[in-house]
């Protein structure tokens, strides 16, 4: 999996002022259909701490979780098996049927294509389940394990410290880290665009723009999933908007972060939304559990619905790293200056019926008073708060320890040897991938050449004998009407051959601009060493096509267009 560092304003644990960020329909633009999106001023945190750099992040997947790291994990590295749990857990009969026929008929081209799609169709806990498998896995695997993020042992950099030896896990992301992510994070905070930050823009890009940035109706022709990547990225992660829609750690409240708890939360919309409806703010609700046709309760399999993963951490993992948040903690809370008071829990807390100042300062007093007057009675509260702190950090050291004994103990059979066979089945699938794209842009490419080749000669063709015709028409000799007929008969072959090939042609580019430029220009570069004049004007025009089809822009009256001008180009098809 492919994570990308999403970076928070400040060194402060506690968070400091730059932070709050809006959260929810900030343009209002959306009324009654943005009913529990209201607007708040939300703290955002990072998970992780960089000495060096003075700041938080947290790690966001750039890709949505497909098929085939699903059907990985869950087979152990056996790709039957992996397979045989996918249909088992699936939902999606087309998908599951199609998969198997490619299978058994080796067809690996087709099967790579149904494997690179978004996960979509399992349920809630098929989700879980794979996480769990894939932390298991990562914490056995060493190449994975030692790439895992880890928190310092201290926060105060004026310690030397090494990381902490609990690695992060991969969880779901929370709402706001996926809000602050949607709208582009730091970078959106401190750009401008008509005096306010591009952060609280609908959309981190133009409304007119969608085609190039996310799989939604009605340039989808309504089509399902489609694979991940194939459009450009916001802010460096791909189908944030679009193809699926994507669950959060947290269950669905009417707002954000406080109202009536519901189901599933789920963010960014579907293939099955139109591009009027998308914006980095909207949330819904999903159920896990639905009736079937018979009124029986179901577990909820959403065909519009995947997801995308975090790395999480403890909040504190050692005795000396909470101790220097909580140094951090006073001035965190101070009444003047502190910034929890800037906070929705600390605005919570204004209230003088909750606050109480006075009577808390007035006990806080008798306590120094008493402390002052009592040396005896001093120490003896001294020690009963170290008793309870040392009792405390103890209980909380065990209870972690026994948590992690238990789970490791649970999968621990034969756990070296699953981890190896997954180990070399992800290195092997990551590979056939690889060849196996380079392959099928390969093919698609030499075949849409060729198929413009002759798309642009039965167009030449069929223009000579249109003038033809014209001249015949002018003409007085016998059998006029015969010749006209049969040079009409061949011109009609010729433009139906023409559109058909033509039709071909734009399916190819289509697919082509869904594949990445670092497959599709070795490919072009390789055709580009053909000597034949007519493969290489061609080869400049599927290079143009596909490179607007790449960015979302398909107009095939445009591009019947330019290959009819191509083919009445002298010295092409044509002397």
């Amino acid at each position: 999996m492919v994570f990308k560092k999403v970076v928070v304003p400040g060194a402060e644990f506690w968070g400091n002022p730059q932070r709050l960020v809006a959260m929810g329909d900030v343009s209002g633009d959306f009324g009654d259909e943005a009913l529990f999106e209201g607007v708040q001023q939300l703290p955002i945190f990072g998970t992780f701490y960089d000495a060096q750099q003075k700041h938080w992040y947290y790690y966001l997947g750039k890709y949505e979780v497909t098929v085939a790291q699903f059907v990985t994990v869950m087979g152990n590295g056996n790709l039957t098996e992996g397979l045989a749990y996918f249909y088992k857990a699936s939902g999606d009969q087309k998908l599951t049927r199609d998969l198997e026929k490619a299978r058994l008929a080796n067809k690996q081209t087709k099967m790579l294509r149904l494997l690179a799609t978004p996960l979509t169709w399992v349920s809630w806990y098929d989700y879980q389940a794979f996480l769990r498998r894939y932390n298991l896995w990562c914490y056995n695997h060493p190449a994975c394990l030692t790439k895992l993020p880890r928190l310092p042992q201290r926060l105060d950099t004026s310690i030397k410290s090494q990381p902490d030896e609990l690695p992060g896990f991969i969880r779901l992301p929370t709402e706001l880290e996926w809000e602050y992510a949607a709208r582009g994070g730091l970078a959106a905070l401190q750009e401008l665009q008509n005096d306010r930050p591009l952060y609280q823009q609908v959309l981190p890009f133009k409304r007119s723009q969608v085609k190039k940035f996310a799989w939604v109706k009605p340039h989808n022709r309504g089509k399902g999933t489609t694979r991940i990547g194939r459009w450009q990225s916001t802010y460096g992660f791909h189908d944030l908007f679009g193809n699926v829609q994507e669950l959060m750690a947290q269950t669905f409240t009417a707002e954000i972060i406080q109202g009536k708890v519901g189901a599933l939360t789920v963010r960014g919309g579907s293939f099955n939304d139109n591009a009027s409806r998308l914006r980095s703010s909207l949330r819904t609700e999903l159920g896990i559990y639905q009736r079937d046709r018979e009124g029986n309760m179901i577990e909820v399999r959403s065909p519009t619905t995947g997801i995308r993963v975090s790395i999480g951490s403890l909040v504190v993992q050692s005795p000396r790293f909470r101790d220097d948040i909580k140094a951090e903690y006073q001035a965190y809370t101070d009444p003047k200056k502190g910034f929890r008071h800037q906070t929705a829990a600390g605005k919570s807390n204004n209230d003088d019926l909750m606050r109480a100042d006075d009577d808390l300062q007035n006990a806080h007093n008798i306590i120094q008073n008493l402390e002052q007057n009592n040396q005896q009675l001093k120490a003896q509260i001294g020690q009963v708060r170290n008793t309870l702190d040392k009792a405390n950090q103890q209980a909380q050291e065990n209870q972690a320890t026994k948590a992690l004994i238990d789970t490791l103990a649970k999968d621990n059979n034969n756990l070296k040897n699953q981890l190896s066979a997954i180990k070399r089945a992800l290195n092997e699938a990551g590979q056939k991938l690889e060849d196996g794209t380079r392959d099928v842009c390969d093919k698609l490419a030499n075949n849409a050449v060729l198929i413009l080749k002759t798309a642009g000669w039965h167009y030449a063709r069929a223009t000579a004998r249109k003038k033809l015709i014209d001249k015949i028409k002018k003409m007085d000799i016998s059998g006029r009407t015969r010749q006209i007929q049969s040079a009409m008969q061949t011109y009609e072959e010729h433009l139906e051959n023409f559109d058909r090939n033509f039709d071909n042609y734009a399916e190819l580019v289509e697919e082509l601009g869904g594949y990445p430029n670092r497959f599709i220009e070795p490919v072009i570069k390789n055709i580009r060493t053909n000597d034949d004049v007519l493969i290489l004007e061609s080869l400049n025009l599927l290079e143009k096509h596909v490179a607007r089809a790449n960015q979302g822009i398909v107009n095939i009256p445009k591009w019947k267009e330019e290959v009819e001008k191509m083919a009445l180009k002298k010295g092409v098809f044509r002397n």
